[in-house]
């Protein structure tokens, strides 16, 4: 389905037979938006799946081989499984993030830092995103220098009375301030 407009009541949705439906956020429990966009795939592709399918035995993160078109527009893969026509969760899996390659390993590493990975760079993320290679790595960035003193800050999360000065002074060996922390995040359904 293809979002074609909106209106009071929530989105107009229209289908593969291009019949119009309203579709309410609200009520409906699970939905995926995305951009619809051509991918050239090809016989040996690696592809990394980004959502789990339990009934095709695919997981959310794993890296799949294409071995073969499927008739029905399907990809066989080259353990045997399939991933269905309809399924479109997935992207060529060259690259990840440094989160997602935690506890792989690779033979070539490619780091690429610009300005959003040099903000969040410290050393725990430096030894993650530089310790998944086996042979050699290559390390890109906009700013050699940011890059280098961002990652050498340690990355230690601090408790929330570390934080609030006037909850430090409130502490002692014996008493523990608890206070309540918002994170700005709605609860689910």
């Amino acid at each position: 389905m293809a979002v074609v407009g909106r209106d009071d009541g929530g989105l107009i949705v229209q289908t593969e037979e291009n019949q119009n439906l309203r579709l309410d956020p609200k009520r409906v429990k699970h939905f995926e938006v995305g951009v619809a966009r051509p991918a050239v795939i090809a016989v040996g592709e690696t592809l990394q799946i980004r959502a789990n399918l339990p009934a095709a035995k695919l997981t959310n993160g794993e890296r799949v081989r294409v071995a073969d078109f499927a008739p029905d527009g399907g990809l066989a893969l080259d353990d045997g499984r399939k991933i269905p026509a309809w399924f479109r969760q997935f992207n060529h899996g060259y690259a990840s993030t440094s989160h997602a390659a935690q506890g792989k390993t690779v033979d070539r590493g490619i780091l690429l830092m610009a300005e959003a990975g040099i903000a969040a760079a410290n050393q725990k993320q430096a030894y993650v995103s530089n310790s998944r290679f086996r042979e050699d790595q290559v390390i890109y960035t906009t700013d050699l220098q940011a890059a280098r003193e961002m990652m050498s800050r340690p990355g230690e999360r601090k408790l929330v009375v570390e934080m609030a000065p006037e909850c430090q002074a409130a502490t002692s060996d014996s008493t523990r301030v608890i206070a309540p922390v918002s994170t700005g995040m709605k609860a689910g359904r």
